[in-house]
């Protein structure tokens, strides 16, 4: 898996800037589509054919089960000879959303294949070492929202409140509220802070009271878009980039799991066809 390239934003000051008027969003201007993985070892028949038995495996095990939000189908790789988990890593290849996540004193990286719906879950312990390497093929891997809610908490409390700001306590006190309310999939509870008049202190103040959780997710689908979990249980900080990397869209959201990271049933059963295309493809060899 690649390194999780996450820009760096504050989540507080910083993060939206004032203007002395409106202004037309600026849109992305990058988007990405599927492309084929690309499979050096397509050569080498064996090494395919190993591959063509887990994805035979995998897909199988999605036709059977179908769509789910919140329960997975599981394909455990360990034990896995090395060259052939890395030409099953070459032939999943790498989609637009990656998790990386704190749990305990390990860490689980997550990386969407270039297959919506079917995802590289590795967890590492304090030392660095992978105790856990599964495919996992849902809407996003159920850990992720229970990570993201046993780093949080079911209230907060408020802190001072700077000089400067205004509208912040009353969003808070709107946020707390609606993480009370938050129940699995659940529509969201959304603040747009962009189109809202807050000072730079108002921000300061929110940053500090939800702060930061154990979960952060990028989207790249039209531009990249940053998720992060907040000390607040199912309260998230989602924002939106340009293909420049500028903040374009500021909102935090009270729900299980921000909708844009989710991959949908349509996505599911499209990932179902291409998967057997490739099985086709690599059994022709």
């Amino acid at each position: 898996m690649k390194e999780f390239p996450i820009p760096v934003v504050a989540l507080g000051p910083g993060s939206q800037p004032v203007e002395a008027g409106p202004e037309c969003l600026e849109m992305p201007t990058d988007m990405d589509v599927f492309r084929p993985p690309r499979m050096a070892f397509e050569s080498d028949a064996v090494v395919a054919d190993g591959v063509c038995a887990q994805l035979r495996e995998l897909l199988g095990r999605m036709q059977a089960q179908g769509f789910s939000r919140r329960r997975a189908v599981r394909l455990d790789l360990a034990g896995l000879d090395p060259t052939l988990l890395r030409a099953l890593s070459d032939a999943l290849g790498e989609g637009e959303v990656a998790v990386r996540m704190q749990e305990g004193n390990g860490e689980t990286l997550i990386q969407e294949s270039a297959f919506a719906g079917v995802w590289r879950v590795l967890r590492h312990d304090a030392a660095g070492a992978c105790v856990e390497d599964v495919i996992e093929a849902c809407a996003i891997p159920p850990r992720v929202i229970a990570t993201a809610r046993s780093g949080a908490g079911a209230d907060i409390a408020a802190p001072p409140l700077p000089d400067g700001a205004m509208n912040s306590p009353a969003l808070l006190a709107e946020l707390r509220s609606a993480s009370q309310a938050s129940r699995d999939e659940a529509p969201a509870h959304v603040i747009n802070l962009t189109l809202l008049p807050l000072t730079p202190e108002d921000l300061q103040y929110l940053g500090a009271a939800l702060g930061a959780g154990t979960t952060t997710l990028l989207s790249r689908g039209y531009g990249k878009c940053r998720i992060t979990s907040t000390a607040l249980r199912d309260v998230w900080w989602v924002q939106y980039f340009n293909g420049m990397d500028k903040l374009i869209l500021n909102t935090v959201e009270a729900v299980d799991i921000p909708e844009v990271a989710l991959a949908a049933e349509e996505d599911w059963r499209d990932s179902i066809e291409r998967i057997g295309d490739l099985i086709g493809v690599l059994s022709a060899h």
